[in-house]
């Protein structure tokens, strides 16, 4: 997966990938470190924010063989609108990274 700092219009992208990096690293489950991400950005964040950190976690998830309920339920709302579509760059490819999100929130 491309660098998630250059992907997203998200300053956070970075480090939350960092964060979820050191939560595998120490044995967190997917649900355990999503859990701890989210309890720790979440009232930071505006709405718009906070729909980019749950992009950014799913695409984080995207790789793994299973992708926390939460993510999938915030990412199934979301998906097909104009903010998805700010959660990006511009210039990045987004349908096929919007593709491979919907099948893996299935």
């Amino acid at each position: 997966m491309s660098d998630l700092g250059e992907m997203l219009n998200f300053g956070f992208a970075e480090h939350i990938e960092a964060e979820w990096d050191v939560y595998m690293e120490e044995g967190y489950t997917i649900q355990e470190a999503t859990t701890q991400i989210i309890d720790q950005y979440e009232d930071m964040l505006d709405q718009e924010e906070s729909i980019a950190l749950y992009v950014t976690l799913g695409i984080i998830q995207m790789a793994l063989e299973d992708m926390d309920p939460r993510v999938k339920r915030e990412i199934n709302e979301i998906i097909g609108t104009k903010t998805l579509e700010k959660c990006f760059n511009k210039g990045v490819t987004i349908k096929p990274i919007l593709q491979m999100l919907k099948r893996q929130c299935r």
